[in-house]
């Protein structure tokens, strides 16, 4: 795991953003997030400058093989209703992601395998 990652249990999650609200485009805690957004958000805390553009994520990380396990800080791109990538989380462990879900209103923790079959590309950071 990498290191940056070691404090996401507590502060990432129960102590931090699982709860905030979902706003479409969001990307601070005082106004919401949107899945982007709080990846963002999570990532350039630990001083990963992820740019607003979704593609420029491949400067920072490496793709994943298929089947390789799931580590803390990973970057998980999910497929919605056309298979297409139009969602992501971060690993909060091997076991739970974080998410900012409209379905449910706001940034939640959930077991990755209720999303595995979704989830179509992880990235490492390198």
């Amino acid at each position: 795991m990498d290191a940056k990652f070691e404090k996401f249990g507590l502060p990432y999650t129960e102590g931090g953003l699982v709860g905030l609200r979902y706003t479409e485009r969001g990307r601070c805690p005082e106004y919401g997030f949107d899945c982007y957004g709080m990846a963002l958000w999570v990532y350039r805390s630990v001083g990963i400058p992820l740019p607003e553009k979704g593609i420029g994520w491949r400067r920072y990380f490496d793709v994943v093989p298929d089947g390789a396990p799931i580590r803390a800080g990973d970057f998980l791109c999910m497929t919605g209703l056309l298979g297409l990538v139009d969602h992501v989380g971060v690993a909060v462990s091997p076991s739970d992601l974080i998410h900012a879900d409209h379905k449910f209103g706001s940034v939640v923790r959930e077991p990755i395998r209720r999303h595995r079959e979704n989830i179509k590309r992880i990235a490492r950071l390198r």
